[in-house]
This record gives C-alpha cells, sequence and structure tokens, in this order.
C-alpha cells in the first residue's frame, strides 16, 4: 500500500473539513441578510479556490427566495387511444403500434415513435430542423412552452434535437424529448414527461446558492480539479425508501450545477427553516 498518497488524501480531507468548519462559523456569525452578496461570492470564491475547484460562472448565480410547491407524476399513455390518435388505422403487434410509416412503443415512462419510411438521402439543416421538430410536437401533444431547447447538433447527415421540461423557469429533472430530423421528416422521437400540479400550500423557501455550494464542497472536492460552468433552479422527484422507481411525488428543489466533461452535480435547495 502506498502510505504516502493515504496520508496525502487524509491531510486534505482534513483541510477541506476545517474549511468547511471554519465556513459555518462564519456563516452563523454573519447572517445572510448582513452579508452582501459580493461578500458572499469573495468568500464562496476562496473556498472554491483551496478545495481546487475553479468557477467560471459569468452570469450571476440564481437569488430566488421561494419556490412553489409541486406535485409530478410520469406522464403515462392509453396507449391503444393514442395510437388511434396519432396514428389512425393501426396493427398491434408485441406491444408496439404501428401503421405504413410509424412505430409506436412505450417502455420505463418514455415513448418511442420511429419513422419507418425515413430517407437516408436527405440532408440535415440545423434552422428547417427545429422548425420540423417545434412542429411535430406542437401537432401531437399541443402548442405548450413547457420545454426548452439544450441541445442541437447534426450527426451522420440528420439533426438531433434535445428538449428539458421546465415549469415557469425552473427545469424538471428526468425529462427529455430526443428528436432526430432527416430533411424534413422526423426520424425518431422519444419524449419521457412529467405532468405537474400546484400545491395550495405556501411557497417553499430556498437556501442561498452559496450556502448550497457550501454544504456540498466536499462533493465539488472529492472530482476535483473541476470547472463550474454554470447553475440553475429546478425540481427533482423525491425518492423514497422503497427504492428509485417511483411513479409520482413531491418535488423537492435542488440546484444543478454543471461541470466541465463531468455529469452535473445536484445538491438540495430547500432551506433548513423551511
Amino acid at each position: 500500500m502506498d502510505w504516502s498518497r493515504v496520508k496525502s488524501i487524509l491531510i486534505i480531507a482534513l483541510l477541506i473539513t476545517n474549511l468547511i468548519i471554519v465556513l459555518f462559523i462564519v456563516i452563523d456569525d454573519v447572517t445572510e441578510s448582513q452579508m452582501s452578496t459580493a461578500e458572499q461570492r469573495v468568500l464562496i470564491e476562496k473556498i472554491l479556490k483551496d478545495a481546487d475547484v475553479d468557477n467560471q460562472i459569468e452570469q450571476a448565480m440564481p437569488i430566488i427566495e421561494t419556490m412553489p410547491q409541486l406535485t409530478i407524476a410520469y406522464q403515462m399513455y392509453e396507449m391503444p387511444v393514442f395510437a388511434s390518435q396519432f396514428l389512425g388505422k393501426f396493427s398491434e403487434v408485441g406491444g408496439a403500434y404501428q401503421n405504413s410509416q410509424y412505430k409506436m412503443t412505450f417502455n420505463d415512462n418514455t415513448l418511442y415513435i420511429v419513422n419507418l419510411n425515413k430517407s437516408k438521402d436527405e440532408a440535415a439543416h440545423l434552422e428547417q430542423a427545429e422548425l420540423t421538430a417545434q412542429g411535430f410536437i406542437n401537432r401531437y401533444f399541443g402548442e405548450t412552452i413547457d420545454y426548452e431547447l439544450l441541445d442541437k447538433r447534426v450527426e451522420e447527415d440528420a439533426v438531433i434535437l434535445q428538449y428539458g421540461q421546465k415549469y415557469q423557469n425552473f427545469y424538471i429533472y428526468d425529462t427529455a424529448m430526443n428528436i432526430v430530423v432527416r430533411g424534413d421528416q422526423v426520424v425518431s422521437f422519444q419524449r419521457k414527461w412529467m405532468m405537474i400540479q400546484t400545491s395550495n400550500k405556501a411557497p417553499q423557501s430556498v437556501k442561498t446558492c452559496y450556502r448550497a455550494l457550501f454544504s456540498a464542497i466536499d462533493q465539488f472536492a472529492a472530482q476535483a480539479p473541476v470547472t463550474i460552468e454554470a447553475v440553475d433552479l429546478g425540481y427533482r422527484l423525491e425518492k423514497t425508501l422503497l427504492g428509485e422507481n417511483v411513479q409520482s411525488g413531491d418535488a423537492l428543489p435542488y440546484y444543478r450545477f454543471k461541470l466541465a466533461n463531468k455529469k452535473p452535480l445536484f445538491v438540495p435547495a430547500l432551506s433548513e427553516k423551511y
């Protein structure tokens, strides 16, 4: 065993622990109402630097005091009914519904639609592809504003568009619409979406972005060196002790820190005062 490496890891862990302890002493002594945003930012920059985390967030971090309480559930479909609306006349084989043009299935909370007549000779055009995708969404799922375009790229003469669901300006975790367009045709479509119900209860309090960062500094340090590129606020379906396979429930607020070349890091945003 490389004892020198073990000692180095222990020393780093102790340093991070000490930083966190000092940090919370400072925060407890100086309330957020007394500490300006600029002062908080200076403090967070120092802590991140000591933890070997580079902060490249150019825009201001979210400053939101409350968020609505939401109950969310994965969107389900009565497939024979939806297939009739989408396909018209169709046949059902092995859980798949299809006509001469499309094949449709529903698995793992996700709707899949494949164009059986896709052409491989049509060129890809980014602007036209986005209009085609939006037209497809509007036609079959209604003209809504509950989604945002996250990524658009060309691969093998097709345009791949990735959308995420949102509520107001908040993201909804574990949702997606992935659409592949070639020419003016949708080649394939995947949709994993949530049904959202607001609560009549008072809005829930949200901790500041800086305090959320402080509380998770050890998670950032564990991935160091790392660069924080952006941060936003949204909702995640609350898991239970019964496991991960939860279909519906309360949605809790989370900060999503987008890290360069790594998976986003999610930090609970619900205030301890709530």
